[in-house]
């Protein structure tokens, strides 16, 4: 572990942000740059690296937070998933608060300053991030619309909370290698404890950018697979829509025979029913998934008429399948501790 800092004096906030990075340095270098150009900078990074390139930190890096008096901690850990990356994080930070931050996810100029101001506020305990999803290529806007929608979400990196909540909330599950921020989420609005959402958007997520559809449904099967077992991802709306459009399909081959008794002029024969009901369903699911959510989710009406809908919900089916597949199926899931690729 090392540490850097000088005298110097800035607009400064007392936060530590904590920065896990798994990705190559040039990620990292990126977003912690980022921070120090904020329009008030932290007090403290945090940086926990398992990255193939850990061992030394980068020098830019160095170099930019012994320039703005910025306390910097850079902790190489051999293997650490996000969640596991972040509870180390906390406990070396020494901020009376705490930031999250994920390599991939780039702060707005004002973000450091905006939660300042919000926690003035004795009664607040955090401030949410809130993010939005870049997207350049076709397949990549496509992803977006369909996951995540224009409008910003609330996530777990950009948020910025006092140091007091950990001992009411607990740590976040360290093995998990996805899920594990909503999990967290979930603790803070079960316990009432106040964190606000954010005027404006705080990040930008760059991990769509260059990303084909192999390394997503490579990347979902992963993750899912892996965190399967976290209570609030446990499938329970998939078995039930398999339970129901089973329920559907069986009654659907029996209905003209116990119902009508195959006599076609009776007012309760219905014809093609089978095909209809094999049907109906998965069109139901394709116009929910191509139009409505994502019109939900801040996509406009022009950006999906009059087919680009189809080809949002095509994804979108691909995608639920993969995860689906993963949740369901324990003969997938594959052992790797806090590994990280």
């Amino acid at each position: 572990m090392t540490k850097s800092g000088t005298t110097q004096a800035y607009d400064c906030f007392g936060v530590s942000i904590i920065i896990p990075s798994n990705h190559c340095h040039a990620d990292l270098i990126k977003v912690t740059l980022q921070v120090c150009e904020q329009s008030v900078t932290p007090a403290e990074i945090v940086i926990v690296d398992s990255s193939r390139e850990k061992g030394r930190c980068p020098q830019q890096i160095a170099d930019r937070c012994s320039e703005l008096a910025v306390e910097l901690i850079y902790e190489m850990v051999d293997q650490a998933l996000p969640g596991h990356a972040r509870n180390l994080g906390m406990t070396r930070a020494s901020s009376k608060y705490i930031g999250f931050l994920d390599v991939k996810t780039i702060p707005s100029k004002h973000w450091i300053k905006n939660a300042k101001r919000q926690l003035e506020d004795p009664s607040v305990s955090g401030v949410w991030g809130f993010t939005t999803f870049e997207a350049k290529s076709g397949f990549e806007e496509l992803i977006r619309d369909g996951f995540f929608g224009r409008n910003p979400r609330r996530t777990l990196p950009g948020s910025i909370f006092n140091k007091e909540v950990i001992p009411v909330i607990g740590t976040l599950i360290a093995w998990a290698r996805a899920g594990e921020d909503t999990d967290w989420i979930q603790r803070i609005d079960l316990s009432k404890i106040k964190f606000l959402y954010p005027q404006k958007r705080t990040l930008s997520y760059t991990g769509l950018l260059g990303q084909d559809a192999k390394t997503l449904a490579k990347k979902w099967a992963r993750n899912y697979s892996s965190s399967r077992t976290l209570p609030h991802l446990f499938p329970h709306r998939i078995i039930a829509w398999m339970a129901f459009y089973f329920l559907i399909i069986l009654l659907a081959l029996s209905w003209n025979n116990l119902i009508a008794g195959w006599n076609t002029q009776s007012i309760t024969y219905l014809p093609n029913i089978t095909k209809l009901a094999t049907t109906i369903p998965l069109l139901s699911y394709l116009i929910t998934r191509g139009t409505i959510v994502p019109y939900q989710r801040g996509v406009p009406v022009a950006a999906l008429f009059p087919t680009r809908w189809l080809s949002i919900a095509l994804v979108c089916l691909i995608g639920d399948a993969t995860k689906a597949i993963m949740l369901l199926s324990p003969k997938f899931r594959k052992k790797t501790g806090y590994a990280v690729d």
